[in-house]
């Protein structure tokens, strides 16, 4: 489920996106990412994990399993890296 939700996302956002599913105790059950063309989701997150120690020590795959108390740091830390380090333009669909 949360693969079709990322997907969507970027579809209409254009914009690379991390869904994490949580249950009713916070704990991360699956996750998934995805990208645009020209934007490398693995630095984004390795840069945005360096920041967030208990983001570091989880294993972003498709339909991983994780938990972190960190995660909105994560979070903001993900996009912070997604406007600084992807050139504006290729952000926009052409």
């Amino acid at each position: 489920m949360v693969g079709i939700v990322v997907s969507r996302l970027v579809g209409l956002y254009y914009r690379p996106a991390i869904v994490i599913a949580f249950d009713e105790n916070g704990v991360g059950h699956e996750a998934a990412c995805a990208g645009v063309p020209g934007v490398s989701l693995v630095e984004l997150i390795q840069a945005a994990a360096i920041c967030c120690s208990a983001a570091a020590s989880m294993t972003w795959r498709r339909g991983s399993r994780s938990s972190g108390p960190n995660t909105e740091a994560f979070r903001r830390r993900f996009r912070e890296c997604v406007l600084g380090m992807v050139e504006p333009e290729v952000l926009h669909r052409g």
